[in-house]
């Protein structure tokens, strides 16, 4: 017995020796971590640039307290290293219009400097490492990672690591999740993002305890087939995300995934499989989250193949290409089936067809989320759809719906989301929606909605952030007194009659983010309460009466401001230097632009300033606006010269001066920089001297109009050789001399050429008859322009016999005009190729010889002139083709013979279009 108590003895003064020695003192309390391990961290931070002090308590002894870092209770060693970014990448966040990217994510980033450091090895004991939404900086994914052989949880992802996976990670048999995805919303706003590269998936085969596994974002298209074998082996896998990988072989993943029963999350989004989803699915009966987003799968069956995932909650299927009315009628289910555990079904961005599916109704209990949004859905929403209690997010946006929105909307008291917009609902909007006391998003715009909108149909939305009520012939009429029960913020009521003044209830509104009430009939000033509106990114008031002047107290956080087509007057406003997006056009503005405007807004990247009374210089201070892509000056009183910088502008988009007092030459490394400028606009100034030769180097112009101004010498051949992007180009009303260089003909996407009123000769060059967009009568150029919001090219065409002034309608104009010129010689016959070409004007110039026989084959000419000319012979019969000419001009030649009949002449009987051509006769002349 005694020998007993010894022995008992022993052990437990060798477990307190024990528990001294591994960080426990005699009070119980856990003692620091070890000396080396808080030495390791202390060299790994050293690493990293802390933008935003993350790692401020890095400090002390006790690196145990620090945050990020967790230790085991028992032994003091650290085990856990969890740096994520606390402020992942967030689109919705992105504001920041100067330096494109999202502040919070990129300032809370840690940033590696050089390689990792490899004392992390000390950290012998670690089992959990999370290093994502950082920046290290492209290097390598470090190969000792493969030694932290406790290691049960790595995620690399989006972490800006460059290079081979390396295959020591496969050392790591403990792991049970390994994330090394990208979030592929992020390449969209960074440019030369790093990527990692895998080249065969076998390493993995000994994760034998993995049943985490994401590499989304990652190209896999190079891997061998075989290799997908060793993701096969994980039987007990219960997470696997392959979206956006580039993956296409249904055949390997049918044999791949057939291993998977225990799976319950499957993400093969965005890749390019197509075709039937892989029968192997069916089968995996433990599937929660099934996520086939942007493929091409197009099987008319698919609800029918799935029914047996009983377990299924998530069902995404949106973005593929299904079609038709295949989603009309849902099989018949035996318990348990699809239906019993669903919560969310996505199926948007398809090209389904017929009527809203009354099965639905099958999945009243548990349906929480339905998204069926970017169909083509029509008639009525069903009243089954209506009785889906559970239900918290309805998006049916974009179809072809129509009828009324059931009054038993409102009895869907769960509702949190609510997307009818871009359809063909009519009738009154019920007030039964006003009841949905969860409701936070509404938007009903884009439709046929009529009557009055009043405080009734907000009664409970006190939960409410976002209302979209937009292009709706909407009456807004409540009470002056009226105190609303939400705090928005996102109001967008453009083209709804909101009154002659700013409604009283926006005044309580002082959280709002986005603010829309454009075109929606008020005449007044702005209120001096929008001083209060201090949130505001987003205002756009355009297309009112407002009148007065731009108050300075907008919000010191606008990036987005639209006051354009209203009564604005006074000198150019103060702006906060927030702001990215600037349009004045078409006020009363006056005075001059402020010489320090590039210092004071350094972050535009639109300025639309067109139509006011502005005069004075452009300032070359808007040289410092590194990021302007818009820039719109045109029909006000600017004088003095072209700052030659402007042509440094990276960025450049568009340029417009058009309709101003501008005057000098056009310096020659004018667009040294410009890269991007697609439309370049200086008509109706007083620019002179030769053809800008800086021009040459602006090989992105789509749009290049010089009219109306004093410039001479020849048009350069280089055109025809450098600006081979050139969509339309316009000279006219200059003093260029001459020939037209065949060069020109290079032009091949030129679907407007206008030379006319200059001092140009020659003959026509034939190869005039080979531009490829007259040839053909294509119906939309839309590619070819730039638009950005409220921006639209504009240009001023003669055809018809009259100057007309063209927008979006830009797009469809194909016009040829060399007139009132000297060219020489004979129409080319091979210009009646062009039967794309709406407009030819040949008038006023010596041009001799006949018609061509063959005009009739211009078959979408809409104006014809040829007067004013030396031409002979007859008018060809082939001229009575042209069924869509309602202009034209033969008079002031030497014609001869009867006028042709038929078709469209019949309708165009007046004489003045045959006169000075003595030897014509026929209707509608009175010489028979």
């Amino acid at each position: 017995m005694a020998f007993l108590k010894s022995i008992i003895l022993v052990f437990i003064v060798f477990c307190f020796i024990e528990t001294i020695q591994f960080g426990w003192n005699v009070d119980g309390a856990r003692l620091n971590c070890p000396q080396n391990e808080r030495n390791a961290l202390l060299s790994f931070k050293q690493g990293l640039i802390d933008q935003t002090n993350r790692l401020s308590s890095w400090v002390g002894q006790d690196c145990c307290k620090w945050k990020g870092v967790s230790c085991d209770n028992f032994t003091g060693h650290v085990v856990k290293l969890d740096l994520r970014n606390p402020f992942p990448f967030d689109e919705d966040r992105f504001y920041d219009s100067s330096s494109g990217s999202d502040k919070t994510y990129s300032e809370a980033c840690l940033v590696a400097v050089g390689e990792v450091n490899s004392s992390l090895l000390e950290l012998k004991h670690l089992n959990y490492l999370d290093l994502s939404w950082n920046n290290f900086s492209g290097i390598a994914i470090p190969k000792f990672f493969g030694l932290f052989h406790e290691l049960t949880y790595l995620n690399l992802s989006t972490a800006w690591f460059r290079g081979n996976v390396p295959h020591h990670l496969g050392n790591l048999s403990t792991l049970h999740s390994l994330d090394l995805g990208n979030d592929i919303f992020l390449f969209s706003y960074y440019d030369n993002i790093p990527s990692l590269v895998v080249n065969t998936l076998h390493w993995t085969s000994s994760l034998v305890s993995l049943k985490h596994l994401v590499m989304s974002g990652i190209d896999l298209s190079n891997i061998p087939l075989d290799s997908f074998q060793a993701v096969a082996l994980f039987s007990s896998l219960l997470e696997l995300r392959f979206s956006y990988c580039s993956l296409e072989n249904i055949p390997l993943f049918h044999s791949t995934l057939k291993n998977f029963t225990s799976l319950h999350i499957l993400d093969l989004s965005y890749n390019k499989f197509q075709g039937p989803i892989p029968s192997a699915i069916r089968n995996m009966t433990s599937l929660k989250v099934l996520q086939l987003s942007g493929n091409l799968f197009n099987n008319s069956s698919v609800l029918d193949e799935l029914k047996n995932l009983y377990k299924l909650e998530v069902l995404d299927l949106s973005s593929n290409k299904f079609a038709g009315k295949m989603f009309e009628r849902f099989p018949n289910f035996s318990s348990p089936s699809l239906g019993d555990n669903l919560e969310t079904l996505i199926l948007s961005r398809n090209s389904l067809t017929g009527y809203l599916p009354n099965w639905l109704y099958q999945l009243k209990s548990s349906l929480k989320f339905l998204d069926l949004s970017d169909n083509s859905f029509e008639g009525r929403i069903p009243t089954s759809l209506t009785k889906l209690f559970a239900l918290q997010v309805l998006d049916l946006r974009q179809n072809q719906l129509s009828g009324e929105i059931p009054m038993s909307f409102g009895t869907l008291s769960n509702l949190k989301t609510l997307f009818l917009s871009y359809n063909q609902f009519n009738g009154t909007i019920p007030t039964s929606l006003g009841q949905l006391s969860h409701l936070t998003y509404l938007r009903l715009d884009a439709n046929n909605f009529h009557g009055v909108v009043s405080e009734l149909h907000f009664a409970r939305l006190s939960k409410l952030k976002e209302l979209a009520l937009s292009d709706i012939s909407l009456s807004i009429k409540i009470i002056s007194s009226w105190v609303p029960p939400f705090h928005l913020e996102s109001l967008l009521l453009d083209s709804c009659d909101l009154g002659t003044q700013f409604p009283n209830w926006l005044q309580k509104q002082t959280g709002l983010y986005d603010l829309d009430m454009s075109n929606s009939n008020i005449s007044d000033s702005i209120p001096n309460w929008f001083e209060n509106l201090t949130f505001l990114k987003f205002l756009d008031l355009s297309g009112n009466q407002m009148y007065g002047k731009v108050p300075n107290f907008i919000s010191p956080n606008i990036v987005y401001l639209y006051l354009s087509s209203n009564r604005f007057e006074g000198s150019f406003p103060q702006f906060p230097s927030s702001l990215g997006y600037l349009d004045l056009s078409d006020n009363i503005i006056s005075g001059s632009i402020p010489a320090d405007i590039g210092y004071r807004l350094p972050k535009l990247k639109l300025l639309l300033l067109s139509n006011n009374n502005i005069n004075g210089t452009i300032p070359s201070s808007l040289c410092k606006m590194l990021s302007l892509s818009y820039l719109d000056f045109s029909k006000n009183h600017l004088s003095g010269v072209l700052p030659n910088c402007l042509g440094d502008l990276k960025r450049v988009m568009v340029i417009d001066l058009t309709s101003n007092n501008l005057s000098g030459t056009i310096q020659r490394s004018f667009c040294h920089q410009s890269v991007y400028l697609r439309s370049l606009h200086l008509s109706k100034n007083n620019f002179q001297g030769e053809f800008p030769s800086g021009l040459q180097n602006c090989t992105s112009l789509n749009i290049l109009d010089v009219s109306d101004n004093k410039f001479s010498g020849e048009i350069p051949t280089w055109i025809g050789q450098n600006l081979y992007s050139l969509r339309i180009i316009k000279l006219s009303s200059n003093k260029y001399n001459g020939s037209l260089s065949p060069k020109l003909c290079h032009l091949n996407q030129l679907h407007v050429l206008d030379v006319a009123g200059n001092n140009l000769s020659g003959n026509i060059p034939h190869c005039f008859g080979n531009f490829n967009h007259m040839l053909f009568n294509q119906t939309d150029f839309s590619d070819f322009f730039s638009e950005d919001g409220n921006y639209q090219d504009e240009l001023s065409q003669v055809i018809k016999g009259r100057e007309l002034e063209y927008t979006k309608n830009l797009r469809f104009v194909t016009n040829l005009d060399l007139s009132n010129n000297i060219f020489i010689g004979q129409i080319p016959e091979q210009l009646t190729n062009l039967s794309g070409l709406n407009g030819l004007n040949l008038s006023r110039n010596h041009l001799t010889g006949s018609i061509p026989k063959k005009i009739g084959q211009m078959r979408s000419l809409e104006s014809l002139d040829l007067s004013n000319n030396h031409l002979s012979g007859t008018i060809p019969q082939s001229i009575s083709a042209l069924t869509l000419v309602s202009y034209l001009n033969l008079s002031n030649n030497n014609l001869s013979g009867p006028i042709p009949s038929g078709n469209q002449l019949q309708t165009l009987n007046d004489t003045s279009i045959y006169d000075g051509n003595n030897e014509l006769c026929g209707l509608p002349l009175e010489k028979k």
